[in-house]
């Protein structure tokens, strides 16, 4: 009898192919081979749509291979109905759950009558709502608690490797987190500011919406916030949040994947999770929305072993884990979805596996409303929020069209969108503005889509169908219904990402499967080999995403990062300054973030808050993007002997130029300018800087009697009236911007830095002392460390419509703000540029009305052709020597909406000049809506920059406003 029943085994297995009875392993490696192929031909612009014809011939091998394993999940679910418990003990638990959904009612409605609590009454109601629903369920079915685990059987080797995984995964999400990756999007920032309100107080509803009404749930931010309580607020400190939460989604990731296809399966997904760059980059870069990945992961998990396991509380955790996950991004939202359309496909195709696990099934909407909690009620008071974000960026009508032309119009519009989609798998980068790179490597979404061949193949199986269900559902929603402008948008296929991956690994793992069953000898080189080639395309990973990635990232998208970069690395012992107003400025969310320590911020008038006031404590640092490279020569007269470096991104491409001078060199250019004269024509005795007014010079013979004149700049911080005194002295005379000071008398002058000169007749040594008082404030004697020498007669005179003040002295012109209160404008703007520039310096008048300004003095030429350039947004006119150089009186004032003052052109004009000393003025009428205005030339040698100060200077003897003609252009 067992001859008779072993012949026909050895006769059939004879009369077919060893191929065939192996299909798992020669047409998995046929559809690999395949897909390979397939793959080739789509980097290949010409050859795309036969690439993706081979790649869908390698699809249907691959479910056609594989087609015949089943999951284990489906098996033991379809074992029959759970057991029941006592009566007793069934009506505890039903009053269980019930007690549950009404302390999640509870909750609701303690948030509406307190809707601003961080936590509140609400929180509590809403932690006891799920703990009480998880008490109920837990070992609700005795006879299915006491079963074995769904899934294989654990071994020691299993649980070392798991274990592994998950600090493989700790290491690759979390390590170097301020650096890697370098350029960050510039919702980090925002994101950083909303973790803030946590991190930093007082905080804001845990059950409410943030991020400018967008409709994001404000929790994730909770938890960033927290963990930035504990690593510091920059951004390493921002990003560890959702890095720990994108590395430990490798945990529901393996057993999901242990569930469907088994150990192997769960290893290689695991793997490929911990090591994509895909999966690291979304995690290390902040934005929530990996948040939903973890979620939506546990919940599957916990779904699929309720269907084996028999277990009320997997249903309930299912449950939970999704109520739960409204909280994170607001891709989220399709999750209910998601959920009822899994119910539909059980109760159609596996009525078996339901029967007698309806009551389990109840359980999942239960624990939804529980995991919601209070933020229900939020989107029950304001249902716009709900799904406006969505519906505002759908590529269609929102709609199901009712004809045939309709359907036809709306796949017109989604199919290049699916296309995109599709080469966004290994060919397109992101369009999302957050990766630069392809979905996947070449071989990586080869494995990807033959998986997805094997999951269509198997999709009466429910993980298969479920595992489908959650990337079609994304893909067709987050990836092609929304958001067209960015397709492909990674960021949109967030949610789906684990799904992705538990895909990759099937066919690998299916294939180690089948040739198992040939021989352990081939299993095992098989197995080296899919162990080699997964630690290739983790080397593989890991070069694209140190090495060739950061340099392919758009130079304009790394500027803020470099900008943030940079501060970093210069330390708290410095402070920066971005002069003139570029097109890129200074970032101060991007400094909170990346700098907290270091004094930052734009110099938006540089001719009225040039030089910088001393400050022993730190360097000073100037950076000049490239528009605004001509003001780099004017800071290196005031500092010479400065550090010129570039701001570089990946790559070395440099972006910036930066100039650094150290603090004692910055302190050691303050101080007086004292001429000492007989009091005769003829040159001076002596002259030099000195520390303050009122020093004779040191090391100096000095023959008595002598007139000392000391000269300079004095630093006034801010527009209280001023009054200066001199001890020391009977006969000394003191003059403010050219203008005589009697005794005692009080000055108003523009803050800044304010020309002066002192003159006395010394017959001897003495110690004069400058002495100054602001407002109510002590009489105190000028520290160094305010004032700068400067020649009596340097810059040029300014003159202002309005009577008081006059005028005064600028010491070159180049400034993008008139600043002034009274401008339309800028009403209520001053208060955001002082943000951007913390010393903000107006270049009209404090006492506003002084709309139109002249500049008059003279300019010294070396001789020869220069190239005069002025920009403003304003009316303005240039004279050399009476002669007009440039007229732009006739200028329309440009729309508000201009930003910034770079965009606007500059208007050149040559002019040739003799060398010497030429006559230069300059009328300004302030009719735009920035009202800057930058002189600047190009000299014959081919040098460009702002028209120096040095180069400019004034007759000192006429008091600014005093005899010149009305400014500004003429009447129109």
């Amino acid at each position: 009898m067992p001859m008779a029943l072993r012949l026909p085994l050895r006769v059939r297995t004879a009369a077919r192919p060893v191929a065939w009875v192996h299909r798992g392993v020669t047409l998995g490696a046929l559809a690999g081979l395949t897909g390979a192929i397939g793959e080739v031909l789509l980097l290949q612009p010409g050859r795309r749509a036969a690439g993706a014809a081979v790649l869908a011939a390698a699809m249907v091998l691959a479910g056609f291979a594989w087609r015949g394993f089943r999951e284990p999940v489906l098996a033991a679910a379809a074992t029959g109905p759970a057991t029941r418990t006592g009566v007793r003990s069934q009506a505890w638990r039903l009053a269980g759950v019930g007690g549950a959904l009404l302390l999640t009612g509870a909750s609701v409605v303690a948030w509406g009558a307190d809707p601003d609590a961080v936590f509140g009454l609400q929180g509590w109601l809403w932690l006891a709502a799920m703990a009480l629903l998880v008490a109920a369920c837990a070992r609700w079915d005795p006879a299915a608690s006491r079963a074995p685990d769904p899934g294989p059987a654990w071994t020691r080797a299993e649980a070392a490797g798991f274990v592994a995984l998950i600090a493989l995964a700790l290491f690759t999400y979390c390590w170097q987190l301020d650096t890697i990756p370098w350029r960050f999007h510039w919702d980090e920032l925002i994101a950083h500011r909303e973790a803030l309100t946590f991190a930093a107080g007082p905080g804001m509803s845990l059950f409410t919406t943030t991020w400018d009404g967008t409709g994001l749930p404000s929790l994730p931010f909770a938890f960033v916030g927290g963990v930035m309580r504990l690593a510091g607020p920059g951004l390493g400190g921002e990003r560890l949040g959702v890095a720990l939460i994108g590395a430990l989604t490798v945990i529901p990731l393996y057993g999901l994947a242990r569930l469907i296809a088994g150990r192997t399966a769960a290893l290689l997904a695991g793997f490929a999770w911990t090591t994509s760059a895909v999966a690291i980059h979304y995690s290390r870069i902040s934005i929530v929305n990996m948040t939903t990945a973890f979620a939506w992961a546990v919940c599957f998990y916990f779904l699929l072993r309720g269907l084996q396991s028999r277990r009320p509380g997997d249903w309930t955790w299912a449950g939970l884990a999704a109520g739960l996950s409204m909280c994170t991004y607001y891709g989220t939202r399709l999750l209910p979805f998601v959920l009822a359309a899994f119910v539909v496909y059980l109760a159609v195709f596996h009525r078996a596996t339901l029967r007698g696990r309806w009551g389990h099934l109840a359980l999942l909407p239960v624990g939804f409303v529980a995991g919601f909690g209070p933020l229900l009620g939020y989107f029950w008071r304001y249902p716009a929020m709900w799904a406006g974000r969505g519906v505002s960026q759908l590529n269609v009508p929102p709609a199901i069209p009712t004809t045939w032309d309709g359907w036809l119009a709306d796949g017109r519009i989604l199919a290049p969108l699916a296309q995109a989609n599709f080469l966004g798998l290994s060919v397109l980068p992101a369009n999302d503005g957050c990766y630069w790179a392809p979905f996947l490597l070449p071989a990586q979404a080869v494995l990807l889509l033959l998986g997805a061949g094997v999951l269509i193949a198997r999709w009466r199986q429910p993980g298969a169908f479920l595992i489908l269900l959650w990337a079609g559902g994304i893909l067709l929603v987050g990836g092609t219904l929304v958001g067209g402008h960015f397709v492909p948008a990674f960021n949109h296929w967030t949610p789906a990402f684990p799904a992705f991956f538990l895909a990759l690994a099937l066919p690998p793992a299916l294939w180690l499967r089948a040739l198992r069953q040939t021989s352990l000898p081939a299993w095992r080189v098989g197995a080296v080999g899919v162990a080699g080639g997964m630690l290739a395309l983790a080397a593989a990973n890991g070069y694209m995403y140190l090495v060739t990635y950061p340099p392919t990232v758009p130079v304009p998208d790394s500027l803020i990062a470099a900008q943030g970069r940079f501060l970093a690395g210069l330390g708290p012992q410095a402070q920066a300054r971005f002069v003139g107003d570029s097109w890129q400025p200074y970032e101060r969310d991007m400094a909170a973030t990346l700098a907290p320590t270091v004094p930052a911020g734009d110099l938006l008038n540089p001719s009225r808050a040039l030089p910088r006031p001393g400050d022993p404590a730190h360097d000073l640092v100037f950076v000049f993007y490239p528009d605004q490279a001509a003001y780099l020569p004017v800071v290196q007269e005031y500092y010479p002997g400065g550090q010129p470096a570039p701001v570089t991104i990946p790559g070395g491409t440099a972006v910036a130029e930066s100039y650094r001078v150290p603090a004692a060199s910055a302190l050691a250019r303050h101080g007086v300018l004292l001429t000492l004269t007989s009091g005769q024509a003829g040159p001076p005795l002596w002259q030099g800087q000195v520390p303050t007014a009122g020093v004779p010079p040191e090391g100096i013979a000095v023959r008595y009697p002598v007139t000392a004149t000391w000269s300079g700049l004095l630093y006034v911080a801010d527009p209280a009236p001023l009054r200066l005194e001199v001890t020391g002295s009977a006969g000394a005379r003191l003059w403010v911007e050219d203008a005589p000071v009697g005794a005692g008398e009080t000055l108003t002058v523009d803050p800044g830095w304010v020309p002066f000169r002192l003159e006395a007749r010394l017959t001897g040594p003495a110690a004069l002392h400058l002495r100054m008082q602001q407002g109510q404030g002590t009489v105190q004697e000028v520290p160094a460390t305010s004032l700068w020498p400067q020649a009596p007669d340097a810059g040029l005179a300014v003159t202002f419509a309005s009577a008081t003040p006059p005028g005064r002295i600028d010491p070159f012109i180049g400034a993008s703000r008139l600043g002034t209160a009274d401008s339309p404008a800028l009403v209520g703007i001053i208060p955001e540029l002082l943000r951007r520039d913390p010393d903000f310096v107006p270049l009209g008048p404090r006492t506003g009305g002084g709309t139109p300004l002249r500049w008059d003095g003279e300019v010294y030429a070396e001789g020869g052709t220069y190239t005069m350039a002025l920009r403003t947004d304003a009316r303005a006119r240039l004279h050399i020597d009476g002669a007009t150089v440039l007229d732009l009186c006739a200028n329309v004032a440009p729309p508000p909406q201009i930003p910034r003052f770079a965009p606007y052109p500059w208007h050149e004009a040559p002019v040739t000049l003799s060398r010497g000393w030429r006559m230069v003025a300059i009328d300004f009428d302030a009719t735009g809506y920035n009202n800057g205005l930058e002189w600047a030339w190009t000299r014959p040698g081919g040098v460009r920059e702002i028209v120096p100060p040095s180069r400019l200077r004034h007759d000192s003897t006429t008091a600014p406003g005093h005899g010149n003609p009305a400014p500004g252009c003429p009447a129109r």
